[in-house]
């Protein structure tokens, strides 16, 4: 179970008596509830071992007013980090179909090879005519 009021819990984060009053309201409903005060998202998530005091807890606190402030609260899933048969490590999918891809192994017929040219270190007509320009000169494009 979740709750949220900003008003509220800021009491409940800074003063120790509204701490202790806050967690009373819910220790009557199960004795053995865990409380995780989350300060930075302002918002307290309490852990009930069954799921009926969970419920009992939110129809408790649907209309309740502490400190003259209504309570809002919201059911939060259980997340199990671990099986009880689980290793802690990723399993490996499933195996389905599984091509390979790769290239053939010999070229196919008539094919050669082709002789590429060496690559352009320094266009020098290019550079000759880069050079040639100046700032002032016009030039028109050639079509």
């Amino acid at each position: 179970l979740i709750i949220d009021n900003s008003k509220i819990l800021f009491q409940v984060f800074s003063i120790d008596q509204q701490k202790a009053n806050f967690s009373n309201l819910f220790t009557q409903i199960e004795s053995g509830c865990h409380f995780d005060f989350l300060r930075s998202f302002r918002r307290v998530r309490i852990t009930f071992e069954k799921p009926e005091s969970a419920t009992a807890a939110k129809l408790l606190t649907q209309h309740l007013s502490f400190n003259g402030t209504i309570l809002k609260s919201f059911f939060a899933q259980r997340i199990r980090l671990r099986d009880a048969g689980d290793d802690g490590l990723l399993k490996l999918p499933p195996l389905e179909k599984q091509f390979l891809i790769s290239p053939p192994a010999s070229p196919p017929v008539g094919w050669e090879q082709s002789q590429e040219m060496a690559p352009v270190v320094c266009n020098f007509d290019l550079m000759a005519k880069l050079a040639a320009l100046t700032v002032d000169d016009t030039f028109e494009a050639r079509v």
